[in-house]
């Protein structure tokens, strides 16, 4: 069954689309601006879909075992290793104009400074770590076992929607350090940050 690619090749097609206003810098006009917006989150979505289903046939659907855990945890290093490798070429600009600096790398690696156009990978890599957790303490066990389980995970997803979003509001407008904001933009998104996916809403 080779639906999944297919819709790996449509959140293809809507990154291109929305990326196309950023590369050609086609004017800044509401339209453009919320088709971008719209491309944007269509793209990660859809790749987030994909992931998911894909997580659940090759690790949730099949028996615990240390060769299936490091397996899982081999693709999740991979995931680092991509990050890792875009981040590099996005600080050669700053090496090229003298800027580059020890606190910009750090700040880079442990993810406070994500560079342009890779910030999507970020969830990907929390997410897949997780699941591996999950699936070598066998965590979600006793929901898979329910015959509402599909019920119970959406129950739950929701919960986390809810919760992401009363962090957002609260943290949002309030003084506080720019690595500590920029973090928290990953967990819950923050209004003064853009070009963030906070992992408790897309969860």
């Amino acid at each position: 069954d080779n639906s999944i690619d297919i819709w790996r090749g449509v959140a293809v097609i809507f990154m291109v689309a929305s990326h196309v206003t950023w590369f050609f810098a086609l004017p800044e006009t509401p339209i453009w601006h919320n088709l971008r917006l719209i491309g944007d989150a269509i793209c990660f979505v859809t790749f987030l879909l994909t992931f998911g289903i894909a997580q659940y046939f090759s690790l949730f659907s099949k028996e615990n075992s240390p060769e299936l855990i490091k397996k899982s945890f081999n693709r999740s290093f991979k995931l680092i290793f991509a990050y890792y490798l875009a981040a590099f070429f996005s600080l050669i600009p700053n090496y090229a104009a003298g800027s580059l600096s020890v606190e910009l790398i750090l700040q880079t690696l442990l993810f406070i400074n994500v560079p342009g156009f890779v910030e999507f990978l970020v969830p990907f890599i929390i997410f897949s770590f997780a699941f591996t957790l999950i699936k070598k303490f066998n965590l979600f066990d006793q929901i898979f076992k329910n015959k509402h389980y599909l019920i119970l995970l959406t129950v739950i997803g929701l919960i986390v929607f809810l919760i992401g979003q009363v962090v957002f509001f609260a943290i949002s407008g309030v003084n506080m350090n720019e690595s500590l904001r920029n973090l928290l933009s990953l967990i819950s998104g923050h209004s003064e940050v853009y070009l963030r996916y906070p992992m408790l809403q897309y969860a």
